[in-house]
């Protein structure tokens, strides 16, 4: 929830994180998540502003980086569907196999063929395949409402945002 409100906060503020990953988010010793390194970041002019220039790490690239097109705050949605399916799996849900080539790595994170465990908690599973909508548009947290959709989602219901 911490690292949503962080992404509600940047986003707040028309700034793309670019480069949500586990290595990106940190733990103070009161436990309160901290999102880092906006080395990559980018400032947008508006809130319809778009940025095209391909940055990120791999495994966390949505699917519009990946086919080169123009993007916007979904992005950083899509890491953090990512992250989320990372955390609650303990893999990230597109990875190369052996001897693959980082192209494949684009075409599975294209095809967006997520398959999440049976046991996974209905709610879970809901949340990560709302963020790892292929279609930007239609990513949770894609509506004008943003990242307010994505706490607002069932997930997050015994939590108290106060």
């Amino acid at each position: 929830m911490q690292l949503c409100l962080a992404m509600k906060h940047v986003h707040d503020r028309k700034v793309l994180h670019r480069d949500l990953k586990p290595q990106n988010i940190f733990l103070t010793r009161k436990n309160f998540v901290r999102l880092g390194d906006f080395g990559i970041s980018k400032v947008l002019s508006g809130t319809m502003s778009v940025a095209s220039t391909c940055v990120g790490t791999p495994l966390y690239l949505a699917p519009e980086l990946c086919e080169g097109k123009e993007y916007n705050n979904k992005c950083d949605v899509w890491s953090l569907g990512v992250l989320m399916y990372e955390f609650l799996v303990g893999s990230p849900p597109f990875e190369l196999g052996p001897g693959e080539q980082l192209s494949a790595l684009n075409q599975k994170i294209i095809n967006s063929l997520v398959s999440v465990p049976s046991d996974m908690a209905a709610s879970a599973k809901s949340l990560i395949k709302g963020l790892l909508m292929p279609q930007a548009c239609m990513r949770l947290g894609a509506s004008k409402r943003g990242a307010r959709e994505v706490l607002n989602h069932r997930w997050f219901d015994d939590i108290s945002f106060d």
